[in-house]
């Protein structure tokens, strides 16, 4: 399958850069006022939640099916303000961790993420995979939930399945099927989440949750409190933040940090002198002579100033990628044409020896060959599943956030940040995108904070792009048990051996402190060019187009430099670029 072939997939387990509770350079935003805690531990339909085993519909090796991992459906009321309304379908997958041991919860992000990219890697054996999520099946079996509205369950809101127009055609296109689209909002989310663990039997649970799956552990932890022995938050969204413009906001701070970092560095401010002023000129630069660029997947395109800006934001979900930013910006300003061809040439043969390398690694792996060979064999609904919901990103956007939102206060953000990075007719479009899909009001305690007295690890990365470190301490600042980390170096998402140790030690005893040394002696380490190969145009791609919408942390993003073995099945970039397509 050459698509699988030729694109790399960025996994849920982004590497740790580095663990510390260092205080922000500047304070945090009041946290909103707490709301009360509820306490329910009834199934929230009237039918007792039970899971029903079932043939797994992720993409995994059958070998282990009912062994390594098992199966279940979960049916859940759509809409719990409509009496005897409608019932849905939620797929589960259960690994098998230490028997007898507390389960965990994995909260997919996304919004819109499914669990294919982790479920079949994971018991494959994928090594990347295992050493951040080895440490949590030490504790108990891991429980992979595909939300409402995504991934296998039914229904699944995939636009591209529904229509090929705008989110407002796709919202007519669905509706028009009897979705209940305002009925896909984190409140219901959270509910669902609530009935898988009454299914599960009832005792309390462990949550972990990277990106939009933190701001549904929050309201897990706010609406069934009762249900969670612990929770993990990593890369945190609070409830009540903006999120219309934030990201150009955060990229902005990652851009002050890096490029203060690269000053402050004898080497790196020689190799790299004034880099804002840099950052200017290569601004003017593709604005008015743009690179003739092309991609396996995209073709022939103009890498201009904003397919820039886009590429930065996907590639800063990256472990180290900030790091390479100085050298990013300096190349591309001093290369031509020809520069870009031959750069983009060493890349892609540096690319082919990898796969090369992989699936010869592969092929000592009889469960990852078995994996590989199932996706050579994926069909059209494999294909749509394996991607992100695009209809659930909007529901759950635009029910929790845009909503309450205005173009003036996403304005307002941007007042600050640095002029390249402002785009108002971007913003515009993000914000219109939820125009013509339907909402409902949100309930008076969703966009409070939570003050769930169990104990809480609440991780934070000084370098993401998407959940800024400080949302973390936002949120933290209400939690009484909570033990907050902050990364210095840290994109998106913690998972490398250090923080899959952290969080394991976190789940076998939350009441000891933790010892997150294994990653605090870390800083950046500024990239270099060595020998002509600065690898700039590896995976470039024009994201811009895209950008608006692919907020709040979508699992699958492209990036560079990650082998398809140790990241999630390829294809299912492929899936999301191609359920996003028609809302370009």
């Amino acid at each position: 399958m050459t698509v699988m072939r030729s694109l790399a997939l960025a996994s849920l387990a982004v590497a740790l850069a580095a663990c510390s509770s260092a205080a922000p350079s500047s304070p945090p935003a009041p946290a909103p006022a707490p709301a009360p805690e509820a306490t329910g531990p009834a199934p929230t339909s009237k039918t007792a939640a039970q899971l029903e085993p079932t043939t797994c519909r992720f993409v995994i090796p059958r070998s282990v099916e009912g062994k390594t991992v098992r199966c279940a459906d979960l049916k859940v009321p759509e809409n719990r303000r409509v009496a005897d309304g409608k019932i849905i379908t939620l797929h589960v997958a259960i690994v098998k961790g230490r028997e007898g041991g507390v389960p965990t919860i994995e909260l997919n992000g996304g919004p819109g993420g499914g669990s294919d990219g982790i479920v079949g890697p994971l018991v494959a054996g994928d090594a990347s995979l295992l050493e951040g999520y080895a440490p949590i099946l030490a504790q108990g079996d891991l429980v992979l939930l595909d939300q409402r509205g995504t991934g296998r369950s039914i229904p699944r809101l995939s636009c591209a399945a529904a229509s090929s127009g705008s989110p407002a055609a796709c919202a007519k296109a669905l509706s028009g099927r009897g979705v209940d689209l305002a009925a896909y909002d984190t409140e219901e989310n959270a509910d669902d989440v609530h009935d898988l663990v009454v299914a599960l039997g009832g005792k309390p649970v462990d949550l972990h949750g990277i990106s939009y799956g933190t701001r549904l552990g929050i309201e897990v932890m706010k609406r069934h409190p009762a249900d969670v022995r612990a929770s993990i938050l990593d890369g945190v969204l609070p409830p009540d933040v903006p999120v219309g413009g934030m990201f150009p906001v955060a990229i902005d701070g990652i851009l002050t940090r890096v490029f203060g970092a690269c000053a402050a560095d004898a080497k790196c401010n020689a190799a790299h002198p004034d880099l804002d002023g840099a950052l200017g000129r290569l601004k003017a630069k593709l604005d008015a002579t743009p690179f003739a660029a092309s991609d396996p997947e995209w073709g022939s395109y103009d890498y201009d100033w904003r397919a820039f800006v886009g590429e930065l934001q996907q590639r800063l979900y990256v472990d180290g990628e900030a790091a390479a930013l100085p050298l990013r910006v300096t190349s591309l300003l001093a290369f031509d044409q020809a520069a870009w061809d031959r750069d983009a040439a060493r890349a892609a043969a540096e690319d082919e020896r990898r796969r090369r390398a992989e699936d010869e690694a592969a092929a000592k792996n009889p469960l990852l060959s078995e994996l590989y060979a199932r996706y050579e064999r994926m069909t059209e609904e494999d294909y749509d599943a394996m991607g992100m919901s695009d209809g659930m990103y909007l529901s759950v956007t635009c029910n929790d956030y845009i909503q309450h939102e205005t173009l003036e206060g996403a304005r307002a953000l941007q007042e600050k940040i640095r002029p390249v990075l402002r785009d108002d007719a971007d913003l515009r479009e993000e914000l219109a995108m939820c125009k013509g899909w339907p909402v409902r009001p949100s309930e008076a305690t969703a966009r409070a904070a939570s003050t769930f007295a169990g104990p809480t690890l609440v991780i934070g990365g000084r370098l993401d792009p998407a959940t800024p470190y400080f949302w973390a301490e936002r949120v933290a600042s209400t939690l009484p048990n909570r033990a907050l980390v902050v990364i210095p170096t840290g994109a998106h998402g913690a998972m490398d051996s250090c923080a899959g140790g952290i969080k394991g030690a976190f789940l076998a005893d939350p009441s000891r402190p933790l010892d997150a040394t294994c990653a605090t002696d870390r800083a950046l380490a500024f990239r270099y060019d060595q020998g002509g190969t600065s690898r700039v145009t590896e995976r470039s791609r024009s994201l811009a187009a895209s950008a608006r919408v692919t907020r709040i942390v979508p699992l699958a993003k492209a990036a560079p430099g990650l082998p398809r073995a140790s990241a999630r099945a390829a294809i299912a970039l492929a899936a999301s670029r191609r359920a996003l397509a028609p809302l370009r």
